[in-house]
Formats: C-alpha cells, structure tokens, sequence
C-alpha cells in the first residue's frame, strides 16, 4: 500500500473517532449517594451514587433541593429546574469567546479533586511518555514541539496531507527532534502528519491551530505571566489553560501535548503538595487523551 493511501485512510479514521471522543466530557461528579435520585441520560436510568459523572443534557431526577446535594461542578456548569417535571437539566455554557483565564483556578480545582493519585505512579517519567503527540493533536503554532523518535530512526519528518515531505529533522543522540512548527513552514488550520519511525504507519496526524484560537490563547498565556510571581505556578497555570480550553473546547483545540511541555521546565523536587497534586492532574488528563487512541 502506498504511503499516500495509508495517510488518506488515516484521515478518514481519525475524523470518525474524534467525533466520538470529543462527546465524553463530564461537567459535575456527585461527591456522596443520595437516595431518591437518578440520573436520566438519554433514556438510561442510574442511581446517584458517589462518583458518577453528569453529563450535559443529563436529567436529574430527584426531590431533593440541589444545595443539599453534595456536587462538584466544572466551571460554567449548571443545572436548572425543569418545569412542571420533576427534577433539574444539566447544563454547560463556557463562554463563546473561549476567554476562560477567570475561572482557570475552579477548573485546577475540579480536576484536581477527580484524579486524584500518587505523585510519580504513571509513565510520566518515560521518555516516550513524555514526548508521545497524541493523534489528532492540535499544535500551537509558535511553541516548540519535542518528538521523541522511533528505536532506529534516524530523521523525524512531516508531510502535508496529500504525502508530500515538508520538513524533515535529524535525530540528536537522545532520539529527540525539536522544531517549532512556524519556523518550518507549518501553516495555520493545514493538516500534517509526523512520521517519527521507519515504518510507513509510524504517523501522527496534527493539525495547527487557526491564527484566532492561537492569539485567543496567547493573550490568556500573557495574563497568566501578568498576574503569577511565582515561576512554578505560572507553568502549572499556563498548562492547565490548555487542557482546560481543550476539555471545553474540543471542536478547536485539542492542546494536550503543548500543556505537558510546559511541565519540562519545573522542577519536580520540592513541589509543594498543592503543585504536586496539579502536576498529577494535568499528567492524568494528558494520559487520558493518550489513551483515547484518536
């Protein structure tokens, strides 16, 4: 099979699978059982136990006043009581111009409280962990990219979406490769696909970030470096501002892999508990996107 088919097949795959991944975004955990309560999803019916997810459009059915529920909720996450019905819609309105910085802290708050885990415990500390783009990424385009090589290969390379070579890297003794993709000629919105290995299916496809959604984010990193003194928390907050625009802004952003390379200037030694236990989020949500296999 040619390389160009194989990259074609690729595109057509990757579209059908992020359509459904990008649908599974929990808003709201509910932190304790509740008798008398259910959660209505499209027809299904579960109880509300300690942990389960809600979901936009989920129905709470319930008696009981929300302020007596035990909840925890995303920002911009809501539920409203539902007229002449029994119980409460789930709703979810981030704001259209994708400004978030204001409510990044709750945001650090709320995934911090749904991953938790033992500082150190996954592969975060693996090299190809580390590096690995995950498929379907959305790349800024003015930040450095690091991609760690397949055992072997020599050059990393990048082709457009019909095959053609448009850069191509050498391997530095760490098998590493670093570029930033504006440097190289990427162009914003365009497809590409990084070829990190010598085999013709060792791709990953990428997209770049539209010029908007990058100065969208951009002025957001600017007023992280504006009101944070401290150096860790600045890269923790600029981080977390990735994951957290990729989480409710999927259709746009899917920035991942940019949030985990702002971990590789911290430190990890003598991270406070609170920092320990931000790193830990961000890496869990980065492993979950890994794991996704889009």
């Amino acid at each position: 099979m040619s390389f160009r088919i194989i990259i074609i097949m690729m595109i057509i795959l990757l579209k059908l699978s992020l359509a459904i991944a990008c649908a599974d975004r929990f808003i709201g955990i509910i932190e304790k059982n509740e008798k008398n309560c259910q959660i209505n999803r499209k027809g299904s019916i579960t109880p509300c136990t300690d942990g389960a997810f809600l979901y936009d459009g989920d129905l709470l059915l319930t008696d009981i006043s929300l302020n007596a529920m035990k909840i925890r909720w995303a920002p911009y996450a809501n539920a409203r009581k539902v007229t002449n019905s029994k119980g409460y819609l789930i709703r979810f309105d981030p704001p259209k111009d994708k400004n978030i910085y204001d409510k990044l802290v709750d945001f650090m708050g709320f995934v911090k409280a749904e991953h938790r885990m033992v500082y150190g415990s996954t592969r975060a500390i693996g090299l190809e962990y580390k590096f690995t783009i995950p498929n379907n990424s959305t790349l800024l385009l003015n930040q450095e990219v690091i991609v760690v090589a397949q055992k072997g290969a020599t050059n990393v390379d990048v082709y457009d979406h019909v095959g053609a070579l448009v850069w191509s890297g050498k391997v530095d003794p760490n098998r590493k490769v670093i570029f930033v993709p504006s440097k190289i000629g990427l162009i914003e919105k365009q497809v590409y696909f990084i070829k990190n290995g010598n085999k013709n299916n060792d791709l990953i496809k990428i997209t770049m970030i539209s010029s908007l959604n990058q100065n969208n984010i951009e002025a957001q990193l600017n007023e992280i470096n504006c009101k944070t003194e401290n150096k860790v928390d600045m890269l923790l907050q600029k981080s977390m501002l990735l994951q957290m625009v990729s989480y409710y802004y999927p259709d746009d952003y899917d920035c991942y892999f940019n949030s985990i390379l702002f971990l590789n200037d911290i430190d990890t030694k003598g991270l406070s508990s609170e920092q320990k236990a931000i790193v830990n989020a961000i890496y869990k949500m980065y492993e979950l996107r890994l794991n996704s296999n889009i």
